[in-house]
């Protein structure tokens, strides 16, 4: 075993930002800390979309179809710095220990 957690998705972001910043704060600390929470301590973080996308499916390097990057000039991680970064960075400062592992998202075809 190697830990126990879930992932910070496009969607989970969505609504932990909806709350007040007490309430998230709150939030995170229930999750995540290791005294007074559930410590939880494994995230599994994806890479662009998950399948629980708030809005659209996104990747870090979106072109219109037909278009290829494959010198990745166009790649970024913009859409995840207003939500998703800095409820990772939270989550690292409640509970130093957290193991975050990246995958690939699983972006729906078409």
């Amino acid at each position: 075993m190697t830990g126990f957690g879930g992932s910070l998705t496009d969607s989970s972001a969505a609504v932990l930002y909806s709350l007040s910043p007490s309430a998230r704060d709150a939030a995170m600390h229930l999750l995540f800390d290791p005294a007074t929470g559930d410590g939880l301590d494994f995230l599994r973080q994806p890479i662009g979309a998950s399948d629980f996308v708030a809005a659209q499916d996104y990747t870090y390097d979106d072109l219109p179809p037909g278009q290829t990057d494959y010198r990745q000039r166009h790649f970024s991680i913009a859409h995840d710095e207003t939500q998703i970064l800095p409820l990772l960075r939270d989550a690292e400062r409640i509970n130093p220990r957290l193991t975050i592992m990246a995958l690939r998202g699983a972006r729906p075809p078409g």
